[in-house]
């Protein structure tokens, strides 16, 4: 369901992303380092992506740094911090991964 935009006028959003990461020791060792890039931009407001947003917003501008520590075969810790250009907030995400 798309919503409702005037005289029908609809343009798709114009989505853009991009990564860079980096392993100090090499692919296979034991810390990794991401830096991520997300833009959205579209003609009228007609997405929702921000946690507990209930509006539809036009432009969605963030930047995140990643860090990884593999300290055991199956288990990684992680943790993440984001900015949001557009409304000036940051994020912090915090996390372990397992397999068993």
């Amino acid at each position: 369901m798309q919503p409702q935009t005037g005289a029908g006028r609809f343009r798709r959003p114009a989505p853009s992303c991009t990564w860079r990461s980096w392993w100090p020791t090499g692919v296979g060792g034991r810390w990794w380092f991401t830096g991520l890039w997300n833009w959205i931009d579209a003609s009228d407001p007609i997405i929702s992506l921000r946690i507990n947003e209930q509006v539809f917003i036009q432009r969605y501008n963030v930047v995140a740094l990643d860090a990884s520590c593999l300290p055991m075969r199956n288990i990684r810790f992680t943790g993440e911090v984001e900015f949001d250009t557009e409304i000036g907030n940051f994020r912090l995400v915090l996390g372990v991964v397992s397999a068993f």
